[in-house]
């Protein structure tokens, strides 16, 4: 145990120790929050309409599957999703990750945001429902930003995992420091619980720095038990994304060449994980494999969490299991491959 308190601060004070590795670690995430925020304050350049209509009931498939039609037909260009749960629905309007929604109810009910009313009437036109009535919903002016942020903070956790497990290995393994352990009684479990250990720390660290300037200045809504969600969701995604590192830098020895490789693993998880747009919008094979990324089922998990009022502690349960799996046998292939020296 003593070896286990000495390696953690020994991990701990070598990335604090410097103000310029401190400031990479704790303003680096924020920064970007801060431009990302900014930039797209008034939506993104690449928006698709898109609608969910939702039957209440079981009797109002059919109405449903008619107004499906007619939307469709109106306009190719909309992506439309069914639900049925009409809270969920209303979250995705919120966070302005759809534009509309629409009630199958006799005459249809159209809700949209602000920016949204006239493409709302639009809806109701197509629909040839004199009848049926469109709805503001209230929503905040970063609406795009809310839908960004649980995937800035995948990537944030994301990168750290990496880079902080991955790249430190490599490191320990060219200065010859895993070789002088290797001399030690301490052993693999220690060590790696150790780095797993300090770099937890600095990464909640991040995770409330970051969760409260979302709030304090994006307007990101947050509660006591979304908060406590995220930071449990935000150590299993570390855990997770750092077993990979790990076994990354299990098979490459060389620290110049663990970069290139952490860097190719980094560009697909971020770019098929919904960190900037559904998958829905990429073809079939490419949607089944993202689906199945531990980062898309953060991203999903922490979206859910946040803006999902009827989200269940079972749906989160289902996908913290998936990401525990996905560590585990990270950690598993690692252990495996894990030498203290060549």
């Amino acid at each position: 145990m003593r070896g286990f308190w000495i390696l953690t601060r020994l991990r701990l004070r070598g990335t604090l120790r410097t103000p310029t590795s401190a400031a990479f670690v704790f303003l680096l995430p924020l920064v970007l929050l801060l431009v990302v925020g900014f930039i797209f304050a008034n939506g993104h350049p690449f928006e698709r309409p898109s609608v969910i209509v939702v039957a209440l009931a079981p009797a109002d498939g059919l109405r449903a599957d008619a107004i499906t039609q007619s939307v469709s037909q109106s306009s190719a260009e909309v992506r439309i999703a069914r639900a049925s749960n009409i809270e969920s629905a209303m979250a995705k309007v919120r966070t302005r990750e759809v534009n509309a929604v629409i009630v199958a109810t006799s005459p249809p009910q159209v809700h949209a945001g602000n920016r949204d009313l006239i493409f709302a009437q639009g809806l109701l036109a197509t629909l040839d429902s004199r009848a049926g009535t469109v709805t503001p919903v209230v929503t905040s002016r970063w609406t795009y930003v809310h839908y960004l942020f649980p995937g800035m903070l995948t990537f944030t956790v994301l990168v750290s995992g990496l880079f902080g497990l991955g790249y430190s290995m490599a490191r320990y393994r060219q200065n010859l420091f895993l070789k002088k352990l290797a001399t030690t009684p301490v052993s693999r479990a220690t060590f790696v619980a150790s780095q797993l250990a300090a770099r937890t720390v600095l990464v909640l660290l991040q995770v409330v720095l970051m969760l409260v300037v979302g709030h304090l200045v994006f307007e990101l809504p947050m509660s006591a038990r979304a908060s406590l969600w995220l930071v449990t969701l935000s150590t299993l995604g570390l855990l997770t994304f750092s077993g990979m590192g790990f076994a990354i830098a299990c098979f490459v020895k060389s620290e110049s060449l663990l970069a290139d490789a952490i860097n190719a693993f980094t560009g697909p998880l971020v770019l098929f994980s919904e960190i900037f747009f559904p998958l829905i919008d990429l073809p079939k094979p490419l949607v089944f494999i993202g689906s199945a990324l531990p980062s898309t089922q953060m991203v999903r998990l922490a979206r859910s969490i946040l803006f999902d009022a009827d989200v269940s502690t079972i749906a989160l349960a289902q996908g913290t299991g998936i990401l525990a799996l996905w560590a585990a046998l990270f950690y598993l292939v690692a252990l495996k491959l894990f030498r203290w020296h060549r």
